[in-house]
């Protein structure tokens, strides 16, 4: 069967002509997404989508703007009028409340003034010179010297040294002599406000809120938040039923303890949660469960429901009206593998579904009852819809006989009270050892446990369910946690959560969401000793190459130097070095061997580098050991050993070469150029 179109121009006029009358189409229709303009009886063009023509009650947004716009402009020239202000325009100039229009005022002179300016908080009047002096004379501010300032509050009750006056809105200290407390205030908010002391209205807020305390019977964790207590504060709160949550005390005192008892008002956020679910809710629709309305907000319900519609864009038994609604042969709670099947869906109009279910009600409706009803419906021909459904049958119960015996297991065991509250013919509580395990429910209404009991499950208190479900928590292990208390809902950022205590093989404890521990089996944080070990223990170390890298550091090599060479991270470097038990802000003191065999080598020719390399230390370590033993190095020339200077010298003078000399002597070639300098004997133009 080919798919057929919706909205056409034919179905849109009969919905206008039903829903609208009056209205003209006057756009294309193409389909359900594209708008389509229309007239209203007033002429207002207007752009609309035909799935809101139901929605739209005969309403054009455009006689409401037109409607609004003539009664605002005649408030305006009433209020004009009446201080004998002459308006020089008409309905048709004014556009909107901003829009600036000709006035005369009452002295003769033209202004130009808006709604708002005249009608708003600032009252703007006509300034000419005229109106000045008579009508709005300009108004000089008021400036307060200290003695008078005194005395005006004096007289509201506060008493102020004239002396430490600064102005009107700077905070002063002062006394209230009703009551004795000093505070420090701002004028203003004395003179004009009317405030009074803050200390007595707080001490007033607490006592009305310990009255609430004890008449509501919940507890404030901290004393110290009504110490200096406002209006607009929040306390942190524990109710009776032991939630912990947030109170506007702006919010508490909203509401007369008597609607607190009456269940009109809610001091915790989690007990209002708790009392709109389920019939108390103002959205509730009997003989629809918690997976009924989750189920039918899936992508899957939708696309089942849109499917059926196109396929059968009008009511199949009356072929009249649109088929708006997409019905379930076999019910949708209780046959949920039927409940996105497309033969398990025919279309109905919202008559014809009233009619059928006025007579089968609501839940745990078949396809023979559908069969029935078309059977005893006489007002239309439906042999056609007879044979379609009877031709279905065989497949959807062959479908059923699939799925009868199999139980879904519902995991969530903080939700078993709700649940078994709300449905308590439909769950079925599992217990083992007098402990809760889960809930099954299946389609042979056979029960896991005998009826009974699960009755006396739902006629317990809150408490005695909490202490069944703790027995169940209370003792479970998760990787390194153990569970060993259950704390009960609390708020999480926007969401209330099932909290447990748990206790770590380290030691700690600390509060964790149940849902973390199911998700994120480990320890009780990123720091704790366990990890640290097991850390420790899987890193393998290579003692040789420890010790390289503590030589290398003993011998003056930076931690830069080390990473070069061998190619590791700083973190592993000073890791290795605090194996080693040395500390890196602080070096270890050098053999006295080594700065002595530094400092001969350099004052006997050798330059640094090549110390350096000799010894294998760094040269920055030889320019320190030599400035220990008071030698002058870096760029100027190191004191010459006289000694060594004559030998050189009278070597030379015997005829000797200076290759020779440095062989014999065992002294660079440039310092013995230098020594010959320093005896005249060389000139450095020679080189």
């Amino acid at each position: 069967m080919s798919l057929q179109k919706k909205w056409t121009e034919q179905t849109f006029d009969l919905e206008l002509e039903k829903h609208l009358p009056g209205w003209k189409r006057t756009g294309e229709v193409r389909n359900a997404a594209k708008t389509v303009e229309v007239l209203c009886p007033e002429g207002h063009l207007r752009k609309l989508a035909p799935g809101k023509i139901k929605t739209q009650d005969n309403k054009c947004i455009g006689c409401i703007r037109s409607a609004n716009r003539k009664e605002a402009c005649e408030t305006f020239l009433e209020k004009l009028k009446k201080e004998q202000y002459k308006p020089k325009f008409m309905l048709e100039n004014y556009e909107n409340a901003n829009f600036s229009l000709p006035v005369i005022c009452p002295n003769g002179s033209q202004w130009k003034v808006s709604r708002t300016g005249f009608l708003g908080k600032q009252q703007l009047r006509c300034r000419c010179e005229l109106c000045l002096k008579t009508i709005n004379p300009k108004k000089n501010p008021v400036v307060r010297k200290p003695n008078e300032a005194a005395i005006e509050l004096l007289e509201l009750g506060f008493e102020i040294n004239p002396n430490n006056w600064k102005g009107i809105k700077y905070a002063i200290e002062g006394k209230w002599i009703e009551c004795g407390h000093t505070e420090i205030k701002s004028p203003d908010r004395i003179i004009f406000r009317h405030e009074r002391c803050g200390r007595c209205k707080s001490h007033l807020l607490r006592l009305k809120i310990e009255e609430y305390q004890k008449e509501l019977g919940f507890i404030i964790k901290d004393n110290q938040q009504l110490e200096n207590i406002k209006k607009k504060q929040t306390i942190d709160v524990i109710c009776v039923k032991g939630h912990e949550d947030k109170v506007w005390i702006q919010q508490l005192f909203k509401y007369k303890i008597q609607d607190f008892k009456d269940s009109n008002a809610f001091l915790c956020n989690i007990c209002k949660a708790e009392y709109y679910r389920g019939e108390n809710n103002p959205l509730y629709i009997h003989g629809k469960s918690i997976q009924n309305s989750e189920g039918r907000t899936e992508a899957l319900y939708k696309r089942w429901f849109r499917k059926i519609k196109r396929a059968y864009p009008t009511c199949q038994v009356c072929r009249n009206n649109l088929g708006e609604i997409a019905h379930h042969l076999y019910g949708f709670n209780e046959y949920e593998n039927l409940r996105y099947t497309e033969e398990n869906g025919v279309s109905l109009c919202r008559n014809c579904h009233d009619l059928f279910h006025d007579k089968f009600h609501y839940g745990g409706n078949t396809l023979e009852q559908f069969i029935k009803f078309l059977e005893e419906l006489d007002e239309y021909d439906t042999n056609d819809l007879h044979e379609m459904v009877l031709q279905r049958r065989p497949f959807l119960l062959n479908e059923i006989e699939k799925k009868k015996n199999k139980r879904i297991k519902v995991y969530s065991i903080t939700k078993l009270a709700l649940l078994v509250n709300t449905f308590p013919e439909i769950i079925r509580i599992l217990v083992t050892n007098g402990e809760i395990k889960g809930a099954f429910k299946d389609q042979d209404n056979m029960w896991v446990i005998t009826q009974e009991n699960a009755k006396e499950f739902v006629k317990k208190t809150d408490i005695e369910r909490q202490n069944m479900l703790s027995n169940c928590l209370v003792g479970k292990k998760f990787g390194n946690l153990t569970v060993t208390k259950l704390i009960g809902r609390k708020s999480e950022g926007k969401q209330a959560r099932m909290f447990v205590e748990v206790q770590c093989k380290c030691g700690n404890i600390v509060e964790k969401p149940y849902y973390r521990l199911v998700r994120e089996k480990g320890n009780c944080s990123w720091q704790c000793g366990i990890t640290k070990e097991m850390v420790k223990g899987r890193t393998r170390l290579d003692e040789e190459f420890i010790d390289k890298v503590k030589a290398m550091y003993l011998n003056g090599y930076s931690s830069k130097d080390i990473t070069e060479k061998y190619n590791i991270s700083y973190t592993t470097v000073y890791q290795y070095l605090k194996l080693s038990g040395i500390s890196t802000r602080q070096r270890k003191r050098v053999d006295q061997e080594l700065k002595d065999t530094v400092a001969n080598m350099y004052l006997s020719g050798s330059s640094v580098h090549k110390i350096s390399e000799e010894l294998n230390v760094h040269p920055r370590s030889c320019y320190e050991y030599l400035k220990e033993k008071g030698i002058k190095s870096g760029r100027k020339k190191p004191h010459p050993n006289q000694e060594l200077v004559e030998q050189v010298a009278m070597l030379y003078e015997k005829g000797k070469k200076i290759k020779e000399i440095s062989e014999e002597l065992k002294v660079n070639i440039s310092v013995c150029y230098d020594y010959l300098v320093l005896k005249g004997l060389w000139k450095r133009n020679k080189r």
